[in-house]
């Protein structure tokens, strides 16, 4: 019987595991409880990017921020592995940060990806020159 160590990002349940769907989901929320300790730890910002970020009311969260719900859409708050788990990183309070969808979901396309601090660089200076997320939502809301 094959083990898998992490559910299948397509979301499908994996048809032989030694975790059964209760344990996925025990996992899931527990990540995802973390990632609200840490969304409110950072002030609702990203990260890397220091933009602010969302978890409810994508429509609420777009209007006070002066951007469309497309473009809300890249700042939904994901909880981010500072060491990812392929690399032996934990699911642990100090391993994880509130990342925006699109640094998260960009930091781990590279073949190498950068460490956090060194990401995080290359994100506010992309995101200083326009080369980022292809906007800056307003810090102070409306």
């Amino acid at each position: 019987m094959r083990a898998e160590a992490h559910p299948p990002r397509d979301g499908s349940t994996p048809a032989h595991t030694t975790m059964t769907n209760c344990h996925w989901r025990c996992e899931l929320n527990k990540i995802s409880k973390i990632r609200n300790i840490r969304r409110r730890q950072q002030n609702d910002v990203c990260y890397y990017c220091r933009q602010p970020i969302w978890h409810r009311e994508i429509s609420d969260f777009a209007s006070r921020h002066g951007i469309t719900t497309k473009k809300a859409t890249l700042l939904k708050a994901t909880a981010e592995h500072l060491v990812p788990r392929s690399e032996c990183g934990s699911d642990a309070l100090h391993n994880i940060v509130a990342a925006c969808w699109f640094c998260n979901s960009t930091r781990h396309r590279a073949k190498q990806p950068l460490s956090p601090d060194a990401y995080g660089m290359k994100v506010r200076a992309r995101l200083a020159k326009g080369r980022w997320h292809g906007f800056v939502a307003r810090s102070e809301p409306r």
